[in-house]
């Protein structure tokens, strides 16, 4: 499923993050579902004033697919990590 068939758009950036479960550590949505690779990425970017969160973890709906139509990995990469910020309201990598 698609962002659009989806019904989901741009969600904004509200002023209080309703990600923050009472931590005001800014967010960082990593686009994967994959607990390891967060893991992994958490202690390579070693960020502790920021807290990452992976797709599910930011309600992302599992169905929804967004096209790698790109010619080349960066290109994909891009276009994910913009949609996904849409529909997010947060930064993504």
């Amino acid at each position: 499923m698609s962002p659009r068939e989806a019904g989901l758009g741009p969600v904004g950036h509200a002023t209080a993050n309703p990600f923050s479960g009472g931590d005001d550590r800014p967010r960082l949505v990593v686009a994967t579902r994959s607990a390891a690779k967060l893991r992994e990425l958490a202690e390579l970017l070693d960020v502790p004033r920021a807290i990452l969160m992976s797709l599910d973890d930011a309600g992302v709906p599992p169905d929804l697919d967004v096209p790698e139509e790109g010619r080349t990995f960066a290109a994909n990469a891009r276009t994910k990590a913009r949609a996904y910020a849409r529909l997010t309201g947060l930064p993504t990598l």
